[in-house]
């Protein structure tokens, strides 16, 4: 069982647990700033018709270029014997591992959280040989397969032309996004609004007693998924 010690400068758990929502209310509101300060500059670019243009040109090039190589391999699905058995394949594969990890589980004592509780890493149990084994031919399979679709999308005349018009817009997006990365640091509100948020971040950290308290943010105030 892990025990949560509260740093000694608040003197108790109840201390530090106030500590910590009152920074964490301060990690919000300095939020709703950034991201006000963000949408302000954004504003007047949503309204320049060059953006504009960048913008749908890069989400357009992207559903042309995947509709393509959908057609490629939907080609190679019932063309390609050799596609056809790596693909088939990776079905049993993904079969493999899950029984492995169901023989895995079924090795373990019962679990004695509460019923609908989340189990502890802890106490979760390592995965076999044979599913390590598994896992990692999967994976291989996999890389195996994006690698002949790779290859056919490349030999394909249409295809080819569409990733060579996504790589352009996604280009010339960027150069556009690095435009709008500057404004936005020059921007005072957007800076003032950042400092905040790094200042209350690391309150909250100092409250919490470890620096990965919360969720991390970007710098445009959006939740950074971590996977």
């Amino acid at each position: 069982m892990i025990v949560s010690i509260a740093p000694a400068q608040y003197g108790s758990a109840a201390a530090r647990n106030s500590a910590m929502a009152a920074a964490r209310g301060e990690v919000d509101r300095a939020r709703t700033q950034l991201r006000t300060a963000v949408e302000k500059v954004r504003s007047t670019w949503k309204a320049n018709p060059q953006w504009i243009a960048a913008t749908d040109e890069a989400t357009a090039a992207q559903k042309d270029y995947q509709a393509a190589r959908n057609a490629v391999v939907d080609k190679l699905k019932r063309e390609d014997p050799t596609y056809k058995t790596a693909l088939d394949k990776q079905g049993d594969l993904q079969d493999r591992v899950q029984n492995e990890q169901g023989k895995t589980n079924a090795s373990q004592p019962a679990s004695t959280q509460p019923a609908g509780s989340v189990e502890p890493a802890a106490n979760l149990p390592a995965p076999s040989n044979a599913q390590v084994a598994a896992a990692s031919e999967k994976l291989n399979n996999k890389a195996k397969l994006r690698n002949m679709e790779d290859i056919a999308v490349t030999n394909d005349a249409a295809a080819a032309k569409a990733e060579d018009r996504l790589n352009k817009a996604q280009t010339a997006a960027k150069i556009w996004q690095a435009q709008f990365d500057a404004a936005l640091k020059n921007d005072p509100d957007y800076r003032a609004a950042l400092d905040q948020m790094t200042a209350a971040r690391s309150r909250m950290a100092a409250a919490a007693g470890t620096p990965d308290a919360g969720p991390a943010y970007d710098n445009y105030g959006e939740v950074i998924n971590v996977r």
